[in-house]
């Protein structure tokens, strides 16, 4: 592949990105008029996407002695788009048409888990001599990646575990953090309200 076609190619990706990016934010978030959040969201996503190219080109160039920054790219531009339309949007709608619960933490793990896979795939860019050795280090590196998320997802669902027992306070907060109500609540409650008596207001 010629680089005018790696470069259109990339160009083309980039674009649709963008394009795809901007119709998800417009109709899933459509209640927020705030510019700033989604130039926040636009910004940390790119500065996320430029530093995973820029890594995995530096680690090419490093083994290999070429960058091959325009395939990085491609690769990355790609599993955007892929997590943008199947991930956020496709996955969770299939769910909710064929009235499937939602499993808690399942956008994380499909997250991990194509983030693993287009890193395997940017690996075998990297390192043209693939072999034995680095599928064991990849599968290492898969298998605590995993865990984590899991683990993650674990600690999430055991600290909202605790919404669904009363009293709220006690479950989320630590006890040093919980105030009492003032022991003077209810008499000013009471004078607030003429201590449960109608009062005659004047022309009644």
């Amino acid at each position: 592949m010629t680089l005018v076609v790696k470069s259109t190619l990339a160009a083309a990706l980039l674009l649709a990105y963008l394009a795809v990016k901007v119709w998800y934010f417009h109709s899933l978030w459509i209640e927020t008029t705030d510019l700033a959040f989604f130039a926040k969201r636009f910004v940390r996503d790119a500065a996320f996407m430029a530093a995973w190219v820029a890594a995995w080109s530096w680690l090419s160039w490093q083994i290999s002695g070429h960058a091959r920054v325009l395939a990085h790219l491609c690769i990355t531009l790609t599993a955007g788009l892929f997590e943008t339309l199947v991930v956020a949007v496709a996955l969770p709608w299939l769910f909710f048409a064929l009235a499937w619960p939602w499993p808690h933490g399942l956008s994380d793990l499909n997250r991990a888990a194509l983030i693993l896979g287009v890193g395997l795939l940017q690996w075998r860019i990297a390192h043209p001599r693939f072999g034995l050795r680095q599928a064991i280090q990849w599968l290492a590196l898969l298998a605590v990646a995993l865990g984590l998320t899991l683990l993650l997802i674990w600690a999430e669902r055991n600290d909202n575990e605790s919404l669904t027992h009363l009293p709220f306070e006690p479950n989320i907060y630590p006890p040093q953090w919980i105030a009492s109500p003032s022991q003077d609540l209810d008499p000013a409650l009471k004078s607030l309200w003429g201590g449960g008596q109608s009062v005659a207001k004047p022309g009644w």
